[in-house]
C-alpha cells in the first residue's frame, strides 16, 4: 500500500498535466477502496446502537410513553458486519418479549445478553452498555362517560339566561385508551363553550377535549349541543310586605315596596304582582333608625332575578 502511494507521488512530480491529474485521482480512489475493503475484512471491537422492538399484546395494552428503540452493545466481529449493524442496513431489530407489560417498568441491561446471543449470530457480544430500559405501558380499557356543559364557560350577553334543559346528542362518549388516564377523567366530561356574549339559542358541535387526547380514542369526537336562551325583561312591581315577629301595636309605615324583578321575555305579560311578596322580620329591627329591611318571601319560578332594596321601612306604633 505504501509503495502505491509513493508511485502516485512520483507521477505528480514528473507531470502535472490535466490528464495525469485525472489518473492520479482515479488511483487515489482505487487505493482508498482497496484499503477500505481490505480493512473491513478484519475483526474489530466497537460500540453498536442496536435497534430493539418490544413484543406484547397491543390489543390489551398501550404504551403511555414512547418506548426505547435501541440498546447500546459492545460487540466484536468482521468490520463489514459491524458497519452494517451500525448503519442499520438489513438489520433485524432485537425482539424483547413482555409477558406482563403493565407490571414491567424497567428492564436491566444485565438481562439482555441471552436474547442478544440468541438473535445476533454474525457478531459476538462482549457486554451490554445500556444500564436500564425504562417502560411505561398500561392496560387498554374502554369506558362510556357522560358529557355535560361546563356552565362556567357559558358566556351570555347581559340580561340573557338559559331557560330550559340543555340537549346533548349523544349524551355519552366511548373512550378507549390507557386505564389510568381514563380513570383520571372522572365520571363526566365537561365540554367548553368558547363563544362570547351569546344572545340567542345556542346550537353547535362541541369537540370532546381531553388531557392526553392523543393517547385516547374518542367515539364520537364531538357532540351536538342545543341550549335554549332567552332575554330577560325588567319590571318594577309594587309588592306587598308581610310581617313576622312584630310586637303588638307595632307595624310598618308602608305595607308595599317597589321592587325590580327580571322575568323571561315570553312570561312578561303573565306576571301578577300579587303572586310575589316581601317579608319584614322584626328580629332584624335596626334600633339606630327604627327600620326593618324586607327580604324576598314568595317568588314564583318564572322570576329569574329580584333586586332587593337595602333601604329599610320605618317601624311605627299604632
Amino acid at each position: 500500500m505504501r509503495k502505491i502511494f509513493q508511485e502516485i507521488l512520483t507521477l505528480l512530480r514528473l507531470n502535472t498535466g490535466r490528464t495525469n491529474l485525472k489518473v492520479v485521482i482515479l488511483c487515489l480512489v482505487a487505493a482508498t477502496l482497496f484499503w477500505l475493503f481490505n480493512s473491513l475484512n478484519k475483526n474489530y471491537t466497537a460500540n453498536v446502537r442496536y435497534p430493539i422492538t418490544f413484543l406484547y399484546d397491543t390489543d390489551s395494552y398501550q404504551a403511555v410513553e414512547e418506548l426505547p428503540d435501541e440498546v447500546l452493545l459492545n460487540m466484536t466481529g468482521v468490520g463489514w458486519n459491524l458497519l452494517r449493524k451500525s448503519m442499520r442496513v438489513r438489520t433485524e431489530p432485537l425482539l424483547i418479549r413482555l409477558e406482563s407489560p403493565d407490571n414491567t417498568s424497567r428492564i436491566p441491561g444485565s438481562s439482555l445478553p441471552s436474547a442478544v446471543t440468541d438473535q445476533v449470530t454474525d457478531l459476538q457480544l462482549n457486554y451490554v452498555l445500556t444500564d436500564t430500559l425504562y417502560l411505561n405501558i398500561d392496560r387498554r380499557v374502554t369506558r362510556y362517560l357522560k358529557v355535560w356543559i361546563d356552565i362556567d364557560s357559558l358566556n351570555l350577553a347581559d340580561d340573557f339566561v338559559v331557560t330550559g334543559p340543555m340537549t346533548l346528542k349523544p349524551d355519552s362518549v366511548r373512550l378507549t385508551g390507557p386505564m389510568d388516564m381514563i380513570a383520571a377523567i372522572g365520571d363526566t366530561i365537561f365540554l367548553q363553550v368558547d363563544e362570547n356574549d351569546i344572545d340567542e339559542n345556542f346550537e353547535d358541535e362541541l369537540e370532546v377535549v381531553l388531557p392526553n387526547s392523543e393517547m385516547i380514542i374518542r367515539n364520537p369526537p364531538s357532540v351536538s349541543v342545543m341550549i335554549p336562551i332567552e332575554r330577560l325583561e325588567v319590571l318594577d312591581l309594587e309588592l306587598p310586605v308581610n310581617t313576622r315577629n312584630f310586637p303588638q301595636n307595632y307595624t310598618l309605615s308602608d305595607s308595599t315596596k317597589v321592587t325590580r324583578v327580571w322575568v323571561r321575555e315570553s312570561m312578561a305579560n303573565q306576571v301578577v304582582a300579587s303572586e310575589l311578596s316581601l317579608l319584614a322580620d322584626y328580629t332584624s329591627f335596626d334600633i339606630s333608625d327604627s327600620t326593618v329591611v324586607p327580604v324576598a318571601d314568595v317568588v314564583p319560578s318564572y322570576v329569574e332575578r329580584i333586586a332587593l332594596d337595602t333601604t329599610g321601612i320605618k317601624v311605627i306604633i299604632r
